[in-house]
């Protein structure tokens, strides 16, 4: 991987945390649940600090991010927000934490290939791992809640 492919696969860590910082906040605002309300907003407010680090952390590379989100993460939130309005509340419970699985899911992906291929930057090395677990441990409460929840 080149060193530019690598900051564009960092511009898109940034991006997916903008989205997930959105998505989580409309789950905050959608969920009938007030510990899952309480959890999303936090997670809103951990994703737009991850990607304000990764944000500066390109500013060391005199790179700065276009776009703040991602086409299909807009697309994404419209179909939670239209979901939502079709659904009942138990539906619409288990679909927030079914959706915010998949966004994690996809986002900790991407944190595994940007660790295993970052040889250019040894400085966000450790940023991206703690941002890892922090996705980690994400996943872990939803696995839980989905659990809780009975979402199948």
């Amino acid at each position: 991987m080149t060193e530019e492919n690598y900051r564009a696969l960092i511009e898109r860590l940034t991006m997916l945390n903008t989205d997930a910082e959105k998505g989580f906040k409309l789950a905050s605002e959608q969920a009938e649940d007030e510990e899952l309300q309480v959890w999303f907003e936090y997670r809103s407010k951990e994703r737009k600090s991850m990607a304000e680090e990764l944000r500066l952390s390109m500013e060391s590379f005199a790179q700065t991010t276009e776009r703040e989100t991602t086409i299909p993460g807009t697309i994404h939130r419209a179909y939670i927000k239209l979901q939502q309005f079709l659904s009942s509340d138990e539906k619409s419970t288990e679909l927030l934490i079914t959706e915010c699985k998949l966004g994690e899911t996809e986002l900790l992906n991407l944190y595994k290939r940007a660790i295993f291929k970052s040889p250019y930057i040894v400085k966000i090395q450790g940023v991206l791992e703690q941002h890892k677990q922090y996705v980690e441990r994400s996943l872990a409460y939803l696995e839980h809640a989905i659990e809780k929840h009975q979402v199948t």
